[in-house]
């Protein structure tokens, strides 16, 4: 699971077994890229397109002073815009060093939040990252507020959905 946030990046590998789940507590990291001041060069890092000397996602959080950093993020107004950037937080992210170690993307069923009335283009730049990238063999991309209402729902005492009221979200991020 990954709720892609403008600002910052959640993720968590769930393990569904018959009668349960078990939910780890997330990863929690910066959705950025960041150069801190003066100390950025050029250049390719592994399979990655960032210059050396940028900090991705995590590496950011942990850094000691934020003071001089320049930060680029993938977000513009609540929309993913710079997939490039993405590509390379998604990398830290999914990382055995750095994330949650997802090792075989293929065997794995990608649930990732997406704004509402997200435009199409974008859609389709999202299948590509997930699909053609990370090689995902399948995923799903609700809105955070039908995911939390989904959660109030299952969690609800009521044995019949419809008899457990009506459910606000307020979602006022990005």
């Amino acid at each position: 699971i990954v709720d892609n946030g403008a600002g910052s990046i959640k993720a968590g590998k769930i393990q569904l077994t018959a009668k349960e789940a078990q939910i780890p507590d997330p990863f929690v990291a910066s959705n950025a890229i960041a150069r801190p001041g003066g100390n950025a060069t050029t250049g390719k890092v592994g399979a990655s397109r960032r210059p050396t000397g940028m900090l991705v996602a995590a590496e950011i959080d942990g850094a000691p002073d934020f003071s001089n950093m320049a930060f680029r993020r993938a977000h513009d107004k609540g929309y993913v815009a710079r997939w490039d950037t993405e590509r390379d937080i998604w990398s830290s992210v999914f990382s055995s060093d750095m994330g949650i170690g997802l090792t075989e993307p293929a065997d794995v069923s990608l649930l990732v939040t997406e704004p509402v009335a997200t435009p199409s283009h974008m859609r389709r730049a999202m299948d590509e990252l997930v699909f053609e990238t990370f090689g995902f063999g399948e995923y799903a991309a609700p809105p955070p507020a039908r995911l939390a209402a989904a959660s109030h729902l299952l969690r609800s005492s009521s044995e019949n959905f419809h008899e457990s009221g009506p459910v606000l979200i307020l979602d006022s991020g990005f």
